[in-house]
């Protein structure tokens, strides 16, 4: 008897012992306080689901459910904060941990597909899409990481097969979005519109999907020259959610298009203070830049450049963005061509990267290869204004003023508010 005693206290002894082992080996990742004024009371909610999350682990260190509690908290705070280099890293950080505990745990895998889709790792999230849609059927989120991956890896065709899935299982906020942003890069304006309109009305109003949404469907009229109805769904948006700084930031471009400059530097300046956001830095340099104000914003680009820096650090892929910044302020031109060629080896194929690629070739002077890859970029036969006039430059570069004057033309009809402030 005394034996068997000793036995089961060594027992314990070493469960107790291999329970706050695998505790050790795994420190929670902090919840960090948000900027102030940034939904506080949200913020309470998240730290009582953070708090509850830490403390299941810390109970059952080897329950898969309590690490992507943990994720979910630590992705929804990059969304709302935009401290996207500590959360996503943060949540990776779970993820690992739950999938080294079970590694065919769907949830697991679904949130880490997530998670490297934000860090533009499409090629790596796409191969455990379909690892995982292999597996879960009927999965509609596995099929709008399929989406999206296809798209940002130039597959359109998969892309669109991938969506019709989803929009088959769970039509919805997020099939709608999806559809809208297919519609719009193929040159259906009025169908983007129509079906983020969907996308709108499907969500709650006030929550931070809803808002995002809201403020998509502004963008979507912004670029197509719609002020009116842009600044309609950007203040909708701040009404839904309270100041929410992407709504803040989108009626700062309502207003720079109005020549309303200081009104617009004004809201750029609190949606920053709320969200260190590097695209509403970029607004910023646009309006600087149509001030003449040359010295803002070489110093707005170099704040920017150190947060993309942070970013990739943190594992953020990010070389188209700072290939077309680059270009359209002609900021550093030679590293502007470095990036993109580098994101055109990972993704040759996407029409955002080609586009890079000609932007950044035309700004080193070298048209005729630009021609090249604008023409690869529009071969979906997008309407995007902005596009359209880096080909009409390009065409006037190599001295084909037909096509330029062709170009100019298309733009003036996708967005005839950007183009009578570019065109003279």
């Amino acid at each position: 008897m005394k034996t068997l005693i000793l036995i089961t206290a060594i027992s314990l002894t070493i469960a107790s012992c291999n329970k706050l082992s695998e505790l050790k080996s795994f420190t929670p990742p902090v919840l960090k306080e948000r900027r102030a004024g940034l939904y506080a009371q949200d913020f309470a909610a998240q730290q009582k689901k953070y708090n509850d999350a830490v403390a299941m682990i810390k109970e059952k260190p080897n329950e898969v459910k309590s690490y992507c509690a943990l994720a979910k908290i630590l992705m929804y705070e990059a969304r709302v904060t935009g401290e996207h280099p500590y959360y996503y890293p943060a949540a990776l950080t779970c993820l690992e941990e739950a999938i080294s505990k079970d590694k065919e745990n769907p949830e697991a895998l679904i949130l880490k597909t997530s998670v490297l889709l934000s860090l533009h790792h499409f090629g790596e999230a796409k191969q455990l899409a379909l690892r995982i849609s292999n597996t879960t059927i009927g999965a509609a989120s596995v099929y709008g990481m399929l989406c999206d991956a296809n798209v940002e890896l130039g597959n359109y065709t998969e892309a669109v097969q991938a969506v019709d899935k989803m929009m088959n299982l769970r039509p919805g906020l997020e099939a709608y979005a999806r559809a809208s942003y297919l519609r719009e890069i193929t040159g259906d304006n009025e169908g983007a519109i129509e079906a983020m309109k969907m996308a709108v009305q499907a969500g709650l109003a006030g929550t931070e999907d809803a808002a995002w949404t809201r403020v998509t469907l502004g963008n979507i009229y912004y670029h197509q020259g719609k002020i009116t109805e842009a600044e309609g769904q950007y203040s909708m948006a701040r009404l839904e959610r309270k100041n929410y700084p992407f709504a803040i930031a989108g009626l700062a471009m309502v207003y720079k298009t109005q020549k309303r400059y200081n009104e617009a530097l004004l809201l750029l300046d609190t949606a920053v203070t709320m969200i260190p956001e590097v695209t509403f830095l970029e607004k910023k340099a646009e309006v600087e830049q149509e001030l003449g104000n040359k010295r803002a914003v070489d110093s707005l680009l170099n704040i920017i450049q150190t947060m993309l820096d942070e970013d990739e650090q943190a594992g953020h892929i990010n070389h188209a963005e700072r290939a077309i910044l680059y270009s359209k302020h002609n900021y550093k031109s030679a590293d502007a061509l470095k990036h993109a060629e580098i994101e055109i080896k990972q993704r040759p194929d996407n029409i955002t990267t080609q586009y890079a690629m000609a932007y950044t070739l035309s700004r080193n002077n070298r048209y005729p290869e630009a021609k090249i890859y604008m023409n690869k970029a529009l071969r979906m036969n997008s309407k995007d204004a902005e596009m359209l006039m880096l080909a009409a430059s390009i065409e006037k570069a190599i001295g084909n003023t037909s096509e330029a004057n062709r170009y100019i033309t298309l733009a003036k009809v996708a967005n005839p508010i950007f183009i009578s402030s570019t065109v003279n």
